[in-house]
């Protein structure tokens, strides 16, 4: 048991006090994602240049860069009740990520340099939320929906299967040319020149995105409540340097694995 609950006291790591911009308050902020689920052809590429193999349980963090191949697939949880899928063939930058207390709240972007993303959340959002994806050519701002961006030989869209995405055109230095558009459930918005159009989804794409809603992993709900309850109890939580955390999670994994196998040895 001492063994399970170093594991998660890891896996709680990467929650530490944010050097917020209002000083008059400091919250303890997830500033970082965990991957859930990851294979085929993938790698994590760090702001400082260092690039390996992404496997579950390793953390996204601010500037990271997530590169699949063609049969690669990695899932990704920013906090509960939010997820995102990173489909074949894509590269997924994080340009920011703040959640507040409790997991109440969050502020994240996502910046799709090509490929395909599909994004879940499964409650709205708190008023104080924001939660972007951007291409070449959009932003979409999302609070409670499930939707796909795509930016792929120039075709650049969003199809939304649940809720509504709001689309804002960008020019070519990411700044917004104030032309922007409400995409509905079952539509999707196409992005082309400068302009929006909508169309309705297609079979196709409507049964990509039920797959992708029902597959997508999330932290199970008996480490989420370890995690609460673990996170509760912290008082002051240093930033965790990468390597270390993710050595010593490997670690126990390692430990928690010998030990299972004890006790199935001994119950035989």
């Amino acid at each position: 048991m001492k063994r399970i609950l170093l594991i998660l006291c890891i896996l709680v790591g990467f929650i530490y006090l944010s050097d917020c911009k209002d000083k008059k308050k400091d919250n303890k902020s997830l500033q970082a994602g965990i991957v859930t689920f990851s294979k085929g052809d993938t790698k994590l590429l760090s702001k400082e240049g260092k690039e390996k193999k992404i496997q579950k349980d390793m953390f996204f963090f601010k500037d990271d860069t997530i590169i699949t191949g063609k049969d690669g697939i990695v899932d990704i949880q920013l906090m509960d009740g939010v997820v995102i899928r990173v489909k074949q063939n894509t590269k997924l930058r994080l340009q920011d990520i703040i959640v507040g207390d409790n997991s109440n709240s969050i502020k994240a972007k996502l910046k799709l340099e090509s490929g395909k993303v599909f994004a879940k959340t499964e409650k709205k959002l708190a008023a104080d939320s924001s939660f972007s994806i951007s291409t070449p050519t959009f932003v979409a701002g999302i609070r409670g929906t499930e939707f796909i961006v795509e930016d792929s030989e120039g075709k650049d869209q969003t199809l939304v299967s649940d809720g509504a995405v709001n689309i804002e055109t960008i020019d070519e230095k990411g700044n917004p040319t104030g032309k922007e558009s409400t995409i509905e459930k079952g539509h999707k918005g196409i992005v082309s020149k400068d302009t929006i159009q909508s169309a309705d989804l297609t079979a196709e794409e409507l049964a990509e995105l039920k797959e992708d809603s029902q597959s997508i992993s999330s932290i199970t709900e008996d480490a989420r409540q370890r995690m609460q309850e673990i996170i509760q109890t912290l008082d002051d939580q240093k930033a965790i340097n990468r390597d270390i955390l993710e050595e010593q999670m490997q670690k126990n994994n390692t430990e928690l694995n010998d030990l299972k196998e004890t006790q199935k040895q001994a119950l035989k």
